[in-house]
């Protein structure tokens, strides 16, 4: 296997279990050898930063979906149809999924992908990243902007969302 691309696939595996780990505060750990990434590709150390930085804004809304998925059954991260069971359209989402019932994740999980076709239920979702609104009014695929390093993250419009600074 070529050098180039074994550093191409080091990259993208690494990216993609920080998009997927910033979501979640239990699945990644930073152990020694992951810190080679960091250290070797700037892009994948913005990446890391953009990914960790949001996850520990959300450490309070996780950590309380936690709890109440604990006291009262359930799960933390559950499938977009949660929202509206009656949407056929929310059912047939699989590559996105919430964060309690607020927060809304769509990484891009196919390599070489700079676009993302992501579902949305009715109502107002805001982007994590600069709050742009998104308004619904029915429920349907939206192309999201996801480049290498950018995690499509959005909020439901209504929701409280305690984020820490």
């Amino acid at each position: 296997m070529d050098a180039d691309v074994l550093v191409t696939v080091c990259v993208v595996v690494f990216l993609s279990m920080v998009a997927a780990s910033h979501a979640c505060p239990v699945i990644f750990s930073m152990h020694p050898n992951h810190l080679c990434f960091h250290a070797r590709w700037p892009d994948v150390t913005a990446a890391a930063k953009k990914a960790y930085g949001l996850r520990y804004q959300l450490l309070t809304y996780f950590y309380t979906g936690l709890f109440m998925a604990h006291t009262r059954g359930g799960t933390l991260a559950r499938p977009l149809l949660f929202t509206d069971p009656s949407d056929v359209g929310a059912r047939n989402a699989t590559q996105q999924w919430l964060m309690g019932e607020a927060v809304l994740i769509s990484p891009a999980i196919t390599p070489n992908t700079t676009t993302v076709q992501s579902y949305f239920t009715a109502g107002t979702w805001y982007s994590a990243w600069d709050y742009a609104a998104l308004r619904i009014k029915k429920g349907h695929y939206v192309e999201l902007d996801a480049p290498r390093g950018h995690v499509p993250v959005h909020f439901r419009g209504g929701a409280i969302i305690p984020m820490q600074r």
